[in-house]
C-alpha cells in the first residue's frame, strides 16, 4: 500500500494513516466486515436481541470489540 500511494510522487509523512478497509468473506452473515456490509447498505436491517432492528448505529448503541 505504501508503494501504490507513492508510486506517483504523493509525499509520505509522519502521521499517514495506512488501512485495507474491512476484510470480508463470502458468507455474509459470519464474514461481513462492518454493519454497513451486514444490512446491505442499510437495505435489509438485521435483527438484534428482543427483536430490535438496526440498518445503521444509533444514539446510544454500544459497540463492544
Amino acid at each position: 500500500m505504501i508503494a501504490h500511494h507513492s508510486v506517483n510522487g504523493c509525499e509520505m509523512r509522519v502521521g499517514d494513516v495506512i488501512a485495507s478497509g474491512t476484510i470480508s468473506g463470502d458468507d455474509r452473515v459470519s464474514q461481513a466486515g462492518s454493519l454497513l456490509e451486514l444490512t446491505w447498505n442499510g437495505t435489509q436491517p438485521i435483527i438484534l436481541e428482543g427483536g430490535v432492528q438496526r440498518k445503521f448505529l444509533e444514539d446510544g448503541d454500544t459497540i463492544i470489540l
